[in-house]
């Protein structure tokens, strides 16, 4: 009798038991489900941050490849142009300088070309001045000449007169001189033939000093 009775409340224990573990079980799976819920959306949350951070981060560095690459394309742009301008300004330095080189040629030969034409209108102006200077001069000089000709030949003729007559001086003593000696030598020469011959030899070594001395 007292298990009878005993045994539905047994049962409703047994019951009101599993329903308490299956609840606290649902409750603890509930609890375990959440947590690692929760675990899993803080890594998620954490993972898609750092992808974020990584995107940002790349992002940043392409901006900072980007921002180095056009300061180093602006740089090269502007030395390049730089470059051509100094450039651009060289040639145009030297063309003004050869320009003005050929200016101050061309300004030399003009005024060399003018100094020469003035040159040759005072020379010409002068030679017209000199002509008839030079007229008169080389008339005078003619007559000049003329009488210096005339003077020279009247002194050659009184030195030929005065040479033809030395030369006959000299032959009149040489003929005066000789003729004597040789005409005794030849005389002498029968009875003395030796005071022939020494007065003949005197003869002719008068003729031979006389001739010389002529």
């Amino acid at each position: 009798m007292v298990l009878t009775r005993s045994y539905p409340l047994c049962c409703l224990l047994v019951v009101v038991l599993m329903v308490v573990v299956v609840q606290d079980g649902a409750a603890i799976i509930g609890a375990y489900r959440k947590s690692v819920g929760e675990e899993r959306e803080e890594v998620t949350l954490q993972e898609t941050k750092r992808l974020e951070t990584e995107v940002e981060e790349e992002k940043e560095e392409k901006r900072e490849e980007d921002e180095e690459k056009d300061r180093k394309e602006e740089y090269e742009e502007k030395k390049e142009k730089r470059e051509e301008d100094e450039e651009k300004n060289r040639k145009e330095e030297n063309e003004n300088e050869m320009e003005k080189a050929m200016e101050g040629e061309k300004e030399e030969h003009e005024a060399e070309k003018d100094k020469n034409e003035n040159d040759d209108e005072e020379e010409e102006k002068k030679e017209e001045k000199e002509k008839p200077k030079e007229k008169e001069g080389e008339k005078k000089g003619g007559d000049k000449e003329v009488k210096k000709e005339e003077k020279k030949k009247r002194k050659e003729k009184k030195g030929g007169d005065t040479q033809t007559q030395a030369k006959t001086v000299k032959v009149t003593v040489l003929v005066v001189c000789v003729t004597p000696g040789v005409l005794s030598g030849l005389l002498l020469l029968t009875p003395g033939v030796l005071w022939g011959l020494l007065l003949l030899m005197r003869g002719v070594l008068w003729g031979l000093l006389l001739l010389t001395w002529a």
